[in-house]
This record gives C-alpha cells, sequence and structure tokens, in this order.
C-alpha cells in the first residue's frame, strides 16, 4: 500500500510539472581551443539506515562546466556500519563517475582541468580524504579511504565540505519538504520558455493561446464592445471546464464569421 502511494505521489508531481525539463546550461563557453580546461564536479550524499534492510541510500551528481550530466539513487549494495561510512561509500561512487567522464573527454582530445572537485556534507569524509590519519572505528573502510587519497595525492581530485542547505545531491536520498525540494531541483531542472518571432523568451502560459490557434479577449475586442459581452455569457455549471471552454470557442468564431460578412 505504501508504495502504490509512493506511485501515484510520483505520478501527480509528473503530471504537475510536465513543463519542467532538465537544464544544461554551462557556466562557460568553449571557443573550440584543444586546450580549453574542462571543470568536471560532483556532490554526493547519503541516507544513512533508512530502509528495513539496514543498508544506506547514495545519491550523487556530477557536472560539466556546471551543467548536470549524470544524477542518480540508489541502495548501497552493503550494510555500512555509521553516518560517515554510508556517505564515504556514495562519495567513492561518484568519485568513479567523475573519473569516467575525466577519460571520456581525455579520449576525443579534450581537456579536463585538475584536481576535479567532489563536494560533501560530512566532516567526517572530510577529514578522512585529506588527512592520513586512521581512527580504531574507522579501520575497517581503509580501502576506500585510501582510493580517495591517492586520488587528492596524485592531483586529480580535491573533497570538500559544503553545508547540507548547498548540497543538491540530498534530493536523491530521501523525500524533502517543499522547500528544500524546490531548491534543490532548481539546480538540474526548470520551466521551460520557447522563443517567439522576436527571440523573446514566452512562458507556457503565453504559449497556451497559440497552440490552440486563439488568441485572447482583449485581441477579438472591437471598439467600443466591452469586456462585458465576453464575461456575462450564460454557462451551464454542471458544464466540464473542456466543454466551457469549446463554448467559448465556438462564441469567438461565430462572431468573426459576422464581422467577415459584413465587410
Amino acid at each position: 500500500m505504501a508504495h502504490r502511494k509512493a506511485m501515484y505521489h510520483v505520478m501527480t508531481f509528473c503530471v504537475g510539472t510536465n513543463e519542467r525539463g532538465l537544464t544544461l546550461k554551462p557556466n562557460c563557453k568553449w571557443d573550440g581551443d584543444p586546450n580549453f580546461p574542462f571543470k568536471v564536479s560532483g556532490k554526493s550524499d547519503s541516507d544513512f539506515a533508512k530502509d528495513e534492510s539496514g543498508r544506506s541510500v547514495s545519491g550523487w551528481s556530477t557536472f560539466l562546466c556546471g551543467a548536470p550530466i549524470s544524477m542518480k539513487s540508489k541502495m548501497q549494495t552493503t550494510t555500512t556500519l555509521s553516518v560517515t561510512e554510508a556517505e564515504l561509500v556514495a562519495a567513492v561512487t561518484c568519485a568513479q563517475d567523475m573519473l569516467f567522464e575525466k577519460r571520456v573527454l581525455e579520449s576525443i582530445g579534450l581537456r579536463v582541468e585538475l584536481p576535479m572537485i567532489l563536494e560533501v556534507d560530512n566532516k567526517g569524509v572530510f577529514d578522512l580524504a585529506n588527512n592520513w590519519s586512521v581512527g580504531g572505528r574507522t579501520r575497517h573502510i581503509t580501502v576506500r579511504t585510501n582510493f580517495l587519497r591517492e586520488l587528492k595525492e596524485g592531483g586529480l581530485l580535491k573533497v570538500v565540505w559544503i553545508p547540507t542547505e548547498r548540497n543538491s545531491s540530498d534530493l536523491f536520498t530521501k523525500n524533502l519538504q517543499g522547500p528544500s525540494f524546490e531548491r534543490h531541483a532548481g539546480v538540474y531542472v526548470s520551466e521551460m520558455i520557447s522563443m517567439d518571432s522576436q527571440g523573446e523568451g514566452v512562458g507556457s502560459q503565453d504559449l497556451s493561446h497559440e497552440t490552440l490557434g486563439t488568441e485572447t479577449v482583449e485581441s477579438h475586442q472591437e471598439p467600443g464592445v466591452g469586456l462585458e459581452e465576453h464575461t456575462n455569457e450564460e454557462h451551464d455549471p454542471n458544464v466540464n471546464e473542456m466543454e466551457g471552454y469549446g463554448s467559448k470557442m465556438k462564441h469567438t468564431n461565430k462572431k468573426e464569421n459576422n464581422n467577415e460578412g459584413q465587410d
């Protein structure tokens, strides 16, 4: 039952936000120079032991020059023993994606700026990745820790700490409250914007009349005719919204035909 409610919740969100789409807006412009430094970065997060099995959820995303190129949410394959370990698993997985994207760019002759930046919101992961000291409670995760440290020592990766409010990958680990969800979602998606004939941005509401082949009420106004003629039409409350819209279309077309006959 809980899964069905979650499915309905997702479906409702998808239907209600069909004007949203992935935003690919890099923060720099490539001039064709093969030595141009492309910036690969990533953000990782996790939700510790929230599944019935005791496993944590990893969430991470990677960016190319500020534009999102991969976003993932995945149940971790092993049971972690602490929040730091769960965050470390997510950070290592994100670093692996970043290395793959670096190699893809280099394989086509492009250059990647080093070190790549990996942002985490867990102080423990930040300290483990940037220090060679290992505490007794983290000795069992030295393999993953050493992986990040070797990338740092090789100049390939730099792990930095950011507050949770700035970690947009938190979106992929749990259900967030409305304000937090909208703040993080804005990093990846935005409302649909089209271009009119003059190159000005037109929102989806402006396009609705144009798509249906109609104009606004004001554009149909004749000199000396007020809005009352359009707004005071009789309307059956039992008629649904689409039928009501169709009656207005019929009234508009009839009026246009009368005007053509007078001409």
